[in-house]
């Protein structure tokens, strides 16, 4: 599916500006391929997005804040508008499921995740853009161009949780229900 191979440099979390979307074509699937190994995780609770891991912006303004449907949570926020690329990896991760939980708010955002990236101009992303649509998409020397999108209406206030999956040369784009991951794109 891809046409280059890409050095891995991390595992990228792109926040933007929009969100929702609709679900009709997909095939349910038990779970993803599994990776074994956890590189990190972060939920944010300890306030700080630039220790223990280490989260580093590229583009955007970025906050810790509290969950506006549970107080007792944490979330990261972009707060200014515009594109917000902030990211956090490695370069050796090769083979990585990335998993990355999102809250709608009144819509108008485009959160996602990137992977393969080489640089902020290189890299693949699946994305919710608008209100309607997942995409899975590429940017090469800056130019972004779409590999596949499916229609997928988004409520708004609302949090959903996206996965994609790198192993080998394959990419792979869920979405989580409930627990059950949705087999996007392939």
């Amino acid at each position: 599916m891809m046409h280059k191979k890409h050095k891995l440099l991390g595992w990228f979390l792109l926040l933007i500006v929009s969100t929702s979307l609709n679900l009709s074509q997909q095939t349910e699937v038990s779970a993803a391929p599994t990776v074994p190994t956890t590189y990190f995780q972060d939920d944010f609770s300890d306030g700080d997005y630039t220790t223990n891991p280490i989260w580093t912006a590229a583009s955007g303004t970025w906050k810790v804040g509290t969950d506006p449907t549970d107080a007792s949570n944490k979330m990261l926020n972009q707060t200014d508008a515009g594109e917000g690329i902030i990211t956090a990896g490695d370069s050796t991760w090769t083979n990585s499921a990335v998993t990355m939980r999102f809250y709608t708010g009144a819509g108008g955002a485009y959160p996602g995740i990137l992977a393969r990236v080489q640089d902020y101009r290189n890299f693949y992303y699946f994305q919710m853009q608008t209100t309607t649509t997942l995409v899975l998409s590429k940017r090469i020397n800056g130019t972004d161009t779409t590999i596949k999108s499916l229609s997928y209406p988004m409520n708004k206030n609302t949090w959903y949780t996206l996965k994609m999956v790198t192993v080998g040369n394959s990419i792979r784009c869920y979405i989580v229900n409930n627990g059950v991951d949705k087999l996007i794109f392939d």
